[in-house]
């Protein structure tokens, strides 16, 4: 499953956090986690929640850098 995010502000990210939610049908420990675009920690909840956490990413905005101002995660 992707997720894609961009910085379209008008200056860098430097840390950038991604949450999403299994729905209550989909057992967690049947998760697999996939390619990332930037180097982050990962974690998983009890309750199906999923954490990407991207610490001094220096995403670009896409104003001084489109192509560069995206990243993804997978799972």
């Amino acid at each position: 499953y992707p997720v894609r995010f961009q910085n379209p502000g008008t200056d860098t990210a430097f840390n950038v956090w991604i949450t999403d939610t299994l729905p209550a049908t989909l057992d967690p420990a049947t998760v697999e986690w996939g390619p990332v675009s930037h180097t982050c920690t990962r974690s998983m909840a009890s309750n199906g929640t999923l954490k990407f956490i991207f610490t001094n990413i220096l995403l670009p905005d896409s104003n001084a850098n489109e192509p560069l101002s995206h990243g993804f995660v997978n799972f």
